[in-house]
């Protein structure tokens, strides 16, 4: 792991450290989402919002669940209030390539840290293991935090979203075993349901500060509370 907020010269704080000790509730779950649009718009994962009464982002702002897709996992949010993101997400264009690194970014404690933290991997699989197109193989330990965070690759541009590794009680998966919808079921997604992500005009390889940076603006906090 890597924290998103430890690079040259630091990152301002984010606005969950200003609150933590103002509002002494905890939320039902908290996992993790990032920005796609100039207006906030968050993609993430359904399956951390079974069951949400209220969900927010970074902790203070009001969200709203404007499409879920359940072959995907994934879902859309958009801020009750007007709302500017510090950056979002672009995606490149290409075949992704096999064996090459990967990096997640996601809120792995919860938000404790007050910014994501980057976990590197490696993209094992284009496909699931039953020969799903729509999702990729990863090789990393993520957190459940994490799911819902956008997997990065090396130019720092968007390749596919963490979802939830749990299949059920009776199997589980290695704890290096992760798999992300990729970019086919989230333009596929999107473009159902009236949104786009951006091109990237990036084709070089990011600094290590660089990435952090690009992780920590446009990765956000989703908590689901009861009520």
């Amino acid at each position: 792991h890597v924290l998103a907020d430890v690079i040259e010269g630091g990152l301002p704080a984010r606005p969950i450290d200003l609150i933590k000790d103002l509002d002494t509730r905890q939320p039902r779950a908290s996992h993790s989402g990032f920005y796609i649009d100039r207006g906030a718009t968050v993609l993430t994962s359904g399956h951390a919002l079974n069951g949400c009464e209220r969900v927010t982002l970074d902790r203070i702002h009001e969200a709203e669940i404007v499409a879920r897709e359940e072959s995907t996992g994934l879902a859309l949010l958009t801020p009750a209030e007007q709302l500017v993101p510090p950056d979002y997400a672009r995606i490149k264009s290409g075949a992704a390539i096999p064996r090459s690194r990967v990096a997640v970014s996601g809120y792995s404690f919860g938000g404790m840290l007050g910014a994501p933290t980057l976990t590197y991997g490696m993209l094992t699989d284009l496909q699931g293991l039953n020969g799903e197109g729509t999702v990729s193989r990863l090789a990393l330990a993520a957190n459940s935090g994490d799911v819902g965070g956008p997997v990065l690759d090396a130019t720092g541009s968007a390749m596919g979203v963490l979802l939830s590794n749990d299949i059920g009680p009776d199997q589980h998966l290695p704890n290096d075993v992760n798999f992300a919808a990729n970019l086919v079921a989230i333009t596929g997604f999107l473009e159902s349901n009236g949104y786009r992500i951006e091109e990237s005009d990036r084709f070089s390889e990011v600094s290590a500060a660089m990435m952090a940076t690009l992780a920590a603006d446009i990765t956000v906090l989703v908590s689901c509370w009861a009520g």
